[in-house]
């Protein structure tokens, strides 16, 4: 049986936001290499988000189907997901600038408090808030599931929240959604319009969430 080759993005990010400004879509047969060539021995599907060294994009060409010259200043692969087949920009990793643009009202992320990328995240957003620019409130809260005993027993979930001016009622309604208990789609709904996406794309969305994860 032939062996098929795996989709990956490589991405060249802006370090003021944290986003992609350009891509590159390869195709990989052998991810085994491409593991040992990212020393990724914790990650042996290569699912997660790896950043590049110097001579790491030259040796990931060389390992494309076909091999390829590619651009020497992409710095990070990830892993390629359906959620890229959106007929619309998904707002994750690019929140930062949709809000400089004002076209995204508000933008949420959770994890434990000690999360390492939150504090990544915060560090960028933190020149903007200190600017006026963006609105931050920081919700920490005990875990809903924690296991019995422990030190994973004491897990510390944080929510942070940014908006631009004038929409901070944005995080009073997502907090309040979260709260009303269950999930439908009248709920993933709202939420998407907390976000800042349209009506249609709420539509689409609502049609694939059996299937995906929402970010």
């Amino acid at each position: 049986m032939p062996e098929i080759a795996r989709c990956f993005i490589l991405q060249r990010t802006d370090p003021a936001t944290g986003s992609a400004v350009a891509e590159a879509r390869i195709f990989v047969k052998d991810v085994d290499r491409l593991r040992d060539l990212l020393g990724a021995g914790d990650d042996p599907d290569v699912n997660h988000d790896h950043r590049l060294e110097d001579d790491d994009v030259a040796a990931i060409g060389a390992l494309c189907d076909p091999p390829v010259a590619l651009d020497p200043d992409l710095d990070t692969l990830t892993a390629w997901h359906p959620i890229r087949q959106a007929p619309y920009l998904v707002h994750t990793g690019f929140e930062l600038p949709l809000m400089l643009e004002g076209r995204k009202p508000m933008a949420v992320f959770s994890d434990v408090s000690s999360a390492d990328w939150l504090e990544e995240i915060m560090t960028l957003f933190a020149p903007h808030v200190r600017e006026g620019g963006l609105c931050l409130r920081v919700s920490d809260a005990p875990a809903r599931h924690p296991p019995p005993s422990g030190p994973m027993s004491q897990v510390i979930i944080r929510h942070v929240f940014y908006a631009l001016p004038g929409e901070e009622w944005r995080i009073d309604a997502y907090l309040d959604l979260w709260r009303d208990g269950g999930w439908s789609d009248a709920h993933e709904r709202r939420e998407g319009e907390l976000l800042g996406y349209e009506n249609w794309q709420n539509d689409w969305w609502i049609q694939q969430r059996k299937h995906w994860c929402r970010a």
